[in-house]
């Protein structure tokens, strides 16, 4: 059997079944309603939308000529889906189709409109009290910082519901834990140099749990310096954006609480000294799975410190968004992606690997939508070493 023969198929979209079902059916109307609010009334752009969310429900071919190509990947990629329809694509397509579409007729790749900059805006209001009432100490140890910044995932805003899980429990909701591994690998001395990349996921309480990680980790050591991941345009409702962080550092710095002030003006020297760099790259706002980057960026992931990818959507990344058995070896299931990075994700999609059985099972009894609904969380550690391979060939 060959190594292909070996990989699950995509998830793809079954009438009336499962979690992809429920996000074309459920999920993508109420979206849709929130980028439409958020444009006035314009009535030609929610007609648009309207019909865009009628289409994917009803499978239809994709009308690619709405779709704008801001890079040549899209353009690349639209031209590959001539006559394809939205019933006959794999899940993880049809969701980045159908944001990229509301994008392309709300006009952001034309005059910036985001449809979902209120959205984020307002969870970052909320998280910002949240965290000022929190009794986390801002001056807490890398364990902790790692702690806050998986549990933060909770908060995703293009879920019909949030903040499901209890706090006090979550230690016992973990179905992997390589907490010790990757605190093991922020410490080591050997390679302190080298930028830790973070990647992004949620704006709003997440974003502010990842910036006290950015703060704990960059004041562990002078030699550390961090680059922060966001999306190049809104995605997914609530993934962040560059002007997520600088306005959440500054919200920070004019915030009443004097530790929030402190934490802000420590990141904003962070950031004018380049000791804390965000970008943007634009894979990160096509269909690309971990093992189709730009040589690049992958350059720049092989060589870091330390890779932190943050929550669903890169976790599908790493794993081709397929339906491997839970129980699949992630060191099997991920061999294909050319770097090492530690996943923190609490579990909103179906995608997962390196579970073992009995886990799986006693989670499965426990509550059958353990998978999806946001009750369970993992770090771990996905990818390949390829330069480590490299290097004991060539010895």
């Amino acid at each position: 059997m060959n190594e292909s023969d070996q990989l699950a198929a995509p998830i793809q979209r079954q009438a009336g079944v499962g979690f992809a079902d429920f996000t074309v059916i459920r999920r993508f109307p109420k979206i849709a309603a929130t980028a439409v609010a958020s444009l006035q009334g314009d009535p030609k752009v929610q007609c648009a939308i309207e019909t865009l969310v009628a289409q994917i429900i009803a499978g239809e071919r994709v009308d690619t000529s709405v779709m704008a190509r801001p890079t040549p990947f899209w353009s690349r990629y639209l031209d590959g889906l001539a006559q394809a329809t939205w019933a006959e694509l794999p899940f993880f397509d049809i969701e980045f189709l159908f944001y990229h579409a509301m994008n392309s007729l709300a006009g952001h790749f034309d005059e910036g409109t985001d449809v979902f900059r209120i959205v984020r805006r307002e969870a970052r209001e909320v998280a910002l009290e949240a965290l000022a009432r929190a009794s986390f100490d801002m001056k807490a140890g890398i364990a902790q910082a790692v702690w806050l910044a998986l549990l933060a995932n909770e908060a995703d805003y293009s879920q019909l519901v949030t903040g499901r899980g209890d706090a006090s429990t979550w230690a016992e909701r973990m179905v992997v834990d390589a907490r010790p591994e990757l605190l093991a690998a922020l410490a080591n001395p050997v390679r302190v140099t080298a930028p830790i990349h973070l990647i992004a996921d949620n704006a709003g309480a997440e974003l502010l749990a990842d910036l006290v990680l950015c703060d704990t980790l960059l004041a562990s050591s002078e030699k550390s310096h961090i680059v922060l991941h966001c999306k190049p345009w809104p995605m997914f409702v609530s993934d962040a954006l560059p002007e997520d962080v600088d306005g959440s550092i500054d919200a920070l710095r004019a915030h009443t609480s004097s530790d929030l002030r402190a934490l802000g003006l420590r990141l904003h020297e962070a950031r004018a000294t380049n000791r804390l760099r965000v970008e943007n790259h634009v894979a990160w706002g096509e269909p690309r799975h971990f093992d189709a980057l730009d040589a690049g960026l992958v350059d720049a992931l092989q060589t870091a410190r330390v890779v932190i990818a943050k929550g669903d959507l890169n976790y599908r990344r790493f794993l081709g968004d397929r339906a491997w058995p839970a129980e699949t070896p992630e060191s099997m299931a991920s061999r294909t992606v050319p770097f090492v990075a530690f996943a923190l994700r609490v579990l909103k999609s179906e995608t997962l690997v390196g579970v073992p059985s009995d886990v799986a099972t006693r989670a499965a009894a426990a509550n059958p939508d353990w998978r999806t609904n946001g009750s369970y969380a993992l770090v771990q550690r996905l990818g390949h070493d390829h330069r480590a391979a490299n290097d004991a060939i060539t010895e």
